[in-house]
């Protein structure tokens, strides 16, 4: 019975990493242009600086002092917080990769319960899944930039740095969940 619960939950675990799949596009940075400036220039408020009062703003504006005038401008955030769900972050760090780890974290779980010696084993593995993820993924990036011999916007190579991170942060997780579960099966003084 809890072999047929065991691979029951890893075919769940796996349908949902399916069924979350998507695409990713890869969008070419935007290069301001006459209409875009002229936009921004009408949503900048200008506000007199009052000693030992901050400006009101609203939600998703940013306020700035400007010490040649002396006054508070006013702007749209230019970085707006993304609302990225669970379920973004475990495609974005390669849903292979993220799937063997859940099945670490789930064996780990069933360990904890019955073999209790092979949970640190299992949290390291999880994290050595991770950790040569993002060495594969870091490789790749350089490899595309190396045979595409164009220059590639920092920007761009800084969210191929950020997905390539996501993987060992997910296997730290796991990892210092087998901590914390082996310190509580410990034996107590």
């Amino acid at each position: 019975m809890k072999r047929i619960i065991f691979c029951l939950l890893a075919a769940l675990l796996a349908c949902a990493a399916l069924a979350a799949q998507g695409t990713t596009v890869i969008a070419p940075a935007l290069q301001p242009t006459a209409d875009t400036t002229a936009e921004t220039q009408q949503n900048v408020r200008r506000v007199p600086n009052t000693t030992g009062e901050s400006p009101k703003i609203d939600a998703g504006e940013i306020a700035i002092l400007d010490p040649d005038t002396n006054e508070w401008i006013i702007e749209p955030d230019p970085w707006p917080t993304t609302n990225r769900t669970l379920a973004d972050l475990y495609m974005e760090g390669d849903w292979i990769c993220m799937t063997l780890m859940t099945l670490c974290l789930v064996t780990m779980l069933f360990a904890a319960w019955k073999a209790p010696n092979w949970i640190k084993e299992l949290g390291k593995l999880a994290l050595l899944t991770g950790t040569f993820y993002m060495m594969f993924g870091v490789y790749s990036i350089f490899d595309l930039v190396q045979s595409s011999g164009i220059d590639i916007s920092f920007p761009i190579l800084c969210s191929g740095f950020r997905v390539a991170l996501i993987a060992p942060m997910y296997g730290m997780i796991i990892y210092g969940v087998s901590l914390i579960l082996r310190i509580a099966l410990q034996p107590r003084i």
